[in-house]
C-alpha cells in the first residue's frame, strides 16, 4: 500500500496519484535502481510544492530574483569603483584652488549613482514583489460590471410584476 505524503491515505500499490487528493506519487530515491539514483531527486515535499504553486507566487519568486539580480550588479559596479578611488589623490585641488580633473568626478559620480539605483532597485523589488506585481497587472484587470439580480428592478423599470 502507498501512502499518500499529502493526505495520508493509503492507496494501492499500483495506484499513480491518491484517489482523495489526487496528489501524484512519486518514486522514491530508493525505490530507483542505483543508475537513476543521485543527490539532486526532489523530496515529496518539495516536489508538492512545486507542484500546487500558483502562476502569482511563481512570479513573486522570479520578481524577487530579479531583486538578487539588481544587488549583484550593485556588487560588480562596486568593484570597478577600485580604479576611480586609485587616482583619487589627483582630484585634489591645485594651488588655485582648482581640482586637476574636474571631469573626473563626473566619471566617479556615474557609477557610484548607477550602485546607488541598483541597490535601491533590489531592495524594493525584493521586498515589495507582490505589490509591484498587484500594480503592474492592475490596468490589465478588466473592471465586471455589477451583477444585478433577477428579483431587482432593473433601471427604468417600476417595481411589480413583469407585463
Amino acid at each position: 500500500m502507498k501512502k499518500c505524503v499529502y493526505c495520508g491515505l493509503e492507496n494501492a500499490d499500483d495506484a499513480v496519484m491518491c484517489a482523495t487528493c489526487h496528489t501524484e506519487f512519486v518514486p522514491t530515491p530508493g525505490g530507483l535502481p542505483p543508475a537513476l539514483r543521485n543527490e539532486y531527486m526532489i523530496s515529496p515535499e518539495e516536489w508538492r510544492y512545486w507542484h500546487r504553486m500558483t502562476f502569482r507566487q511563481f512570479a513573486v519568486v522570479i520578481v524577487r530574483l530579479a531583486g538578487l539580480w539588481c544587488f549583484f550588479t550593485a556588487a560588480l559596479e562596486s568593484s570597478s569603483l577600485v580604479q576611480y578611488m586609485a587616482v583619487m589623490p589627483f582630484f585634489m585641488p591645485n594651488a588655485r584652488g582648482i581640482p586637476s580633473y574636474p571631469y573626473a568626478l563626473v566619471q566617479l559620480f556615474v557609477p557610484l549613482l548607477r550602485v546607488g539605483v541598483c541597490v535601491i532597485a533590489g531592495f524594493i523589488l525584493f521586498s515589495n514583489g507582490e505589490r509591484i506585481l498587484s500594480w503592474l497587472v492592475r490596468s490589465a484587470v478588466q473592471r465586471q460590471p455589477p451583477e444585478v439580480s433577477p428579483s431587482a428592478p432593473r433601471p427604468g423599470q417600476t417595481g411589480g410584476a413583469n407585463p
